[in-house]
């Protein structure tokens, strides 16, 4: 999947209006597990690498695979989150002043933080599990670092020989659901101008594709 569709999928599943904190974490988590191929994409272009040379070599290359398997790794995800739940355990709900009103979103005793680290944790291993089906020669060991044994799945997100064309189209139809859902549950301006740009950015990087590799 496209990275804007695993974000935009974390965030339906575990933003809500009103905390600033966990939504930025939700995003974050959204977008770690692709940042290795972001910052190769982007360095490669700065020096002047063709397109098909970073797919075709770079991509391939050591130093980026094991990049990719630390930030596509869901045991280490799932160990963030489970030290974030032992965190959240550990605090006391009952330190706050005698009489004082309850707070539900544990500002100001650090359940804030913990719930935005789960969040983060929870984003990125909704990332990692769908990209799992869509990934034929080119996923990650999504196990590691106790294996590094990659699936190869007979469904490609993006080549046409293995239902790219399908999958595709099925994002597409996907991302305009839940663009939709986002944009009912949030009200603020900048939140819908994002939204606008996610939309967008789907024509612009089909364009891209279609222009570069042709």
């Amino acid at each position: 999947m496209n990275t804007q569709t695993h974000i935009l999928l974390a965030a339906t599943l575990l933003t809500r209006p009103g905390r600033p904190l966990r939504n930025g974490a939700v995003i974050a988590g959204g977008l770690v597990p692709d940042m290795s191929i972001v910052i190769m994409w982007a360095s490669a272009k700065l020096s002047g690498t063709p397109e098909a040379v970073i797919w075709r070599d770079l991509y391939w290359r050591p130093e980026w695979q094991s990049a990719g398997a630390v930030s596509n790794s869901l045991p280490l995800y799932l160990a963030l989150a489970l030290a974030a739940a032992g965190f959240g355990a550990r605090l006391n709900p009952m330190t706050a002043p005698m009489g004082a009103p309850p707070d539900p979103l544990g500002q100001g005793r650090g359940i804030e933080w913990h719930v935005a680290i789960l969040a983060f944790s929870l984003a990125a291993m909704v990332h990692v599990a769908t990209d799992f089906p869509v990934h034929v020669f080119d996923g990650h060991p999504t196990f590691w670092p106790f294996s590094d044994w990659i699936f190869q799945s007979p469904v490609s997100y993006w080549d046409p020989r293995y239902f790219g064309d399908y999958v595709s189209f099925i994002e597409l139809a996907l991302a305009a659901s839940l663009i939709a859902i986002l944009w009912r549950r949030f009200s603020s301006s900048a939140v819908r101008g994002i939204l606008v740009l996610a939309a967008v950015s789907y024509a612009a990087i089909a364009h891209h594709w279609t222009t570069s590799l042709g």
